[in-house]
Formats: C-alpha cells, sequence, structure tokens
C-alpha cells in the first residue's frame, strides 16, 4: 500500500527546491531533529537566469544499512548550481528496514527548506504503486487521487500514461485538481504556487475489487 504523507518520505517520495540565492548550502536527509546524516554540499552561482527558466538538478539518497543513515550518492556530495536552478531530492531504491526521513538544508545557521514545511516554489512528488482510492488532506480540506491498475491497459497505453506525470498547483491550501484520476506507476507533483507551511498527508485507501 502507498504510504503518502510529505512529512515522512519514502523511496516512493521526492522533494523539489529552487535555489533563489547565490551562495553555499548544506542538506541532509534524516529520521529524526535529534539524528544528523552525513551533509552534502550545493554551492549556488551567481547567474542572470529568469524565475522558472533554471535547470533541473538530482540528489540521490541511498538507504546505509550498517551505519543506519541515509547518504547522498557520492557525486551528489559536492554540487554546483546557479541561481534560480531545482533541485530534485529523491532515493535510488528501497531497502529493507528503511525508515521515512525528511530533507533539511541550510545556508549557515539558517534553515533554507525543510521538507516537511513546504512553502513557495517547492514541491513534492509520490509515486503511485497500488491500485485503489487514496484519500488525503492538505490543510482542512480532503482531496481524492483514484489509481487504476495497470493490468487494465495496453502496454503501449500504460507505458504512455505512466510516463506523463500529473501536476497540481497548491495555492495556500487549494489544490488545482480536487480529484486526480491516474495508474499504478505514475507520479503526482504537488507544486506550491503560494503557501506555507503545506503538508500532504494521506487518510485512507480503499483497494479496487
Amino acid at each position: 500500500m502507498d504510504f503518502l504523507n510529505s512529512q515522512h518520505l519514502t523511496s516512493q517520495d521526492g522533494f523539489v527546491h529552487l535555489f533563489r540565492d547565490a551562495g553555499d548550502f548544506t542538506y541532509f536527509a534524516s529520521v529524526s531533529d535529534y539524528v544528523q546524516c552525513k551533509q552534502g554540499t550545493i554551492t549556488v552561482q551567481k547567474a542572470k537566469t529568469p524565475l522558472g527558466k533554471g535547470k533541473q538538478h538530482e540528489v540521490v539518497f541511498c538507504w546505509d544499512k550498517s551505519a543506519r543513515a541515509f547518504v547522498p550518492r557520492e557525486e551528489d556530495m559536492k554540487k554546483s548550481i546557479q541561481q534560480n536552478d531545482f533541485v530534485m531530492f529523491h532515493f535510488c531504491r528501497a531497502e529493507p528496514g528503511q525508515p521515512t526521513c525528511f530533507i533539511l538544508g541550510q545556508h549557515g545557521d539558517k534553515v533554507e527548506f525543510d521538507s516537511r514545511r513546504l512553502r513557495t516554489q517547492q514541491a513534492f512528488t509520490h509515486f503511485f504503486l497500488t491500485a485503489g482510492e487514496h484519500s488525503y488532506h492538505m490543510g482542512r480540506g480532503s482531496y481524492r487521487v483514484s489509481v487504476t491498475d495497470h493490468r487494465e491497459f495496453g502496454v503501449e497505453e500504460h507505458k504512455a500514461r505512466a510516463s506523463d506525470a500529473v501536476v497540481i498547483i497548491v495555492n495556500g491550501g487549494d489544490p488545482s485538481l480536487k480529484h486526480a484520476k491516474i495508474v499504478t506507476g505514475q507520479t503526482i507533483i504537488w507544486a506550491v504556487e503560494k503557501g506555507e507551511n503545506v503538508s500532504i498527508e494521506g487518510e485512507t485507501y480503499k483497494p479496487r475489487t
């Protein structure tokens, strides 16, 4: 069953942050506020790239079973990007015993981003693997995601559907799509156009019968 909660990330989730300011930023993925894992560094170079026209980069975390900690890939430990570029933080694969986590970034002593509290120009993504009716809440509202089993489609049709991510624009607590209809293997992106302390939290799940 899909675990849908932007405050507790799993291997099926991703977090996107827009870097608007130049400077050096540190980041890590942690299982709690009391456990700080291995840090990586992102250097943001000054650039004249317009807002919304930046490139997307990725940082991939892996679960180290011996250390019981999340660690970035070696090539992501020191990353160089430009102002108004995006970084997608996600996970390489699910490992037995891998806990949920959150992703936090700092600029000096200041918290630059925290995946548990989404805000303007950030996004949460989830890759759905389980067919059925998923409901979730965001703020005071309750919304739905209907996931159809891939076996109800031909191979080519499912491949085309699964490759097309659904984007839900969030303004405050108001999503642009109240009832999303997707297939297994498809991703939904909740992109915060305007908001503070936004979270997406699953409520119920009903399997297809």
